[in-house]
């Protein structure tokens, strides 16, 4: 099945931090903001499909040990420069080194990726295969 869209909850106090965060580690791949609202943001190539919404912590709190509500989400790369890109801008851009681009036999023969964790703690990868 394709992916159609995908959400990520941050706090609201880390709204601005992730949506710098991901447009910074991704901008060389195309993805730009389409739709803006207070604290929801709507980015793609050619239509918003990655949304980012903010959430405030006295309503729907999300503590900083919840890993379980942390997303994983890979973007397929080009080619490893736009992998090696990621890396390095997403590290400019704030996430935390969590894999340096490399291959990654486990995966797969001809799996290459780099991951990083977003400033709202989502583990944050750009693979090619």
């Amino acid at each position: 099945m394709p992916l159609d869209h995908v959400l990520l909850r941050v706090p609201c106090n880390k709204f601005d931090a992730e949506v710098s965060f991901i447009t910074s580690a991704f901008g060389h791949m195309d993805i730009k903001e389409f739709v803006r609202f207070p604290n929801v943001i709507g980015l793609g190539e050619d239509h918003p499909w990655f949304w980012i919404s903010g959430v405030d912590e006295n309503q729907n709190p999300i503590p900083d040990d919840a890993q379980d509500l942390r997303l994983h989400l890979a973007l397929r790369a080009k080619d490893r420069g736009q992998v090696d890109t990621f890396y390095a801008e997403a590290l400019k851009a704030g996430g935390t080194n969590n894999g340096a681009p490399e291959n990654r036999a486990m995966y797969g023969p001809n799996y290459y990726g780099a991951f990083v964790i977003s400033p709202a703690g989502h583990n944050i990868e750009a693979v090619i295969r």
